[in-house]
């Protein structure tokens, strides 16, 4: 009984070995190469100015006489209520 047992352990291993072979010989091949044109819309993003390329706009800030939050100096209000700015 134990032979038998070693020949079977023998056999799962070595099939084990033969199908991870094979797995790895297959993951070798030739990556496929994409055949397709790109869609216009692809090509339109690429012509756009890169984002590290574009001013930052600034805006001067104020802080609000009611609750001391910064807005925009060209803000109407804060957006409270009783804001007193124009």
């Amino acid at each position: 009984m134990g032979f038998l047992l070693k020949i079977l352990i023998l056999a799962a291993a070595a099939y084990g070995a033969w199908s991870m072979f094979r797995t790895w010989r297959r993951g070798l091949g030739n990556p496929p190469v994409a055949t397709k044109k790109p869609p216009p819309q692809a090509e339109a993003d690429a012509a756009r100015t890169p984002v590290g390329a574009r001013k930052p706009v600034i805006e001067d800030t104020e802080a609000c006489r009611v609750c001391g939050a910064f807005v925009s100096a060209g803000a109407a209000c804060c957006g409270r209520t009783d804001c007193p700015l124009p």
